[in-house]
């Protein structure tokens, strides 16, 4: 018995309707701050991808007023790039990526 995504999806809860709603307000505000990598193609012409790294994605984010700078620190945290939860590291980052964009 094969399943269609939309079966799959009612028996697991998961609606599609609310996600692509705040996928497109997640969108607009990053198009808002002036994030490059909103309408960005995946590949660039060069055959290299286009993934932002993990500081700028949270950097968009906090100018675009997704996250604070707390979310941004936790993230940091969890992802390996400090050993404890530091807004004063991630504040620096930021002012790293600023210089680059000059956003702040």
């Amino acid at each position: 018995m094969k399943l269609t995504l939309e079966e799959i999806n009612k028996l697991l809860g998961v609606d599609n309707d609310a996600y692509l709603e705040a996928t497109k307000e997640r969108d607009e505000k990053l198009r808002a701050a002036g994030s490059p990598w909103v309408d960005c193609p995946m590949k660039a012409p060069t055959g290299a991808f286009n993934i932002p790294t993990l500081d700028e994605s949270l950097y968009w984010e906090y100018v675009a007023g997704i996250i604070t700078l707390e979310d941004a620190a936790r993230e940091f945290c969890k992802n390996g790039w400090d050993n404890y939860v530091n807004c004063n590291a991630a504040m620096f980052r930021f002012a790293r990526i600023d210089e680059k964009y000059h956003k702040l």
